[in-house]
This record gives C-alpha cells, structure tokens and sequence, in this order.
C-alpha cells in the first residue's frame, strides 16, 4: 500500500521509526493499514489477546485500566508493540480521546517483515529498549 506523503513523514518521525532510513520506512509503510478511529472508542480492550500494534498517525489516545490513566499518547507514539511480536493478553485498555487515525500493523505482516527487512528489526529493538 502507498501511503501519502505526508502520512509517511509522520511515520519516519514516530518513536519507532526515527533513526530508521527512507527505505526501511517505506518497506515498513508497505504493510501498513490506515485505522480511522471516533473518540470514546477503545481500540485494546485489557485481558483480550491481541496481535496488532498501532502508530498514532493523527490524535491522542488514553493509555488506562478503568479510571486509572497511565499515559496519553500523542502523534507518532506507538502501541501494542510487544502483542505484535508474540501475542499476548493486553496489560492496559487503549481508547481515543478525540477522532483519530492510526496505523496498524498486524503479527503476520510484522514477523515477515522482520525475517526479509533486518533494518526493521533494528528499528524494533531500538523502540523497545528505550
């Protein structure tokens, strides 16, 4: 899938991609679904399992158990990483605070990805050491 370019942009400058190249970047954007989502809807629901994770295109999302917010995240931030590796049950619920669109990246795409795009892996494993 093509992405527009200034979607891709937002993509090469989220927490997950910023110090990945143009090419890693687009192999990445290739595998992407575009997920508009309407405030108050949840997008992870804690205790489900899950298999995808998500990159905020454009909005703010509730990181949360019930009333208990852990974070808000914002343009470019990422979630759901580590479901996407090895799916799991999820820790926290995650709904949008305002209309908003995200990427999604599913377990399938992501593990092929990594097995015929060494730099996304690098990219990954960055991510999630930081």
């Amino acid at each position: 899938m093509r992405i527009p370019t200034d979607q891709l942009k937002s993509l090469s400058e989220s927490r997950l991609l910023e110090a990945a190249s143009e090419d890693v970047v687009q192999s990445i954007a290739d595998v992407l679904d575009i997920v508009p989502v309407k405030a108050g809807e949840t997008i992870i629901t804690k205790g489900e399992r899950g298999t995808d994770m998500y990159i905020v295109l454009d909005g703010r999302m509730r990181v949360h158990d019930g009333d208990l917010v852990f974070a808000h995240l914002g343009n470019g931030e990422v979630f759901g990483e580590v479901a996407a590796l090895d799916a799991g049950v999820r820790t926290a619920s995650v709904t949008a605070e305002v209309d908003s669109q995200l990427f999604r990246l599913d377990q399938d795409s992501m593990q092929e990805l990594l097995r015929r795009e060494p730099g996304a892996a690098t990219a990954l494993i960055r991510m999630l050491c930081v």
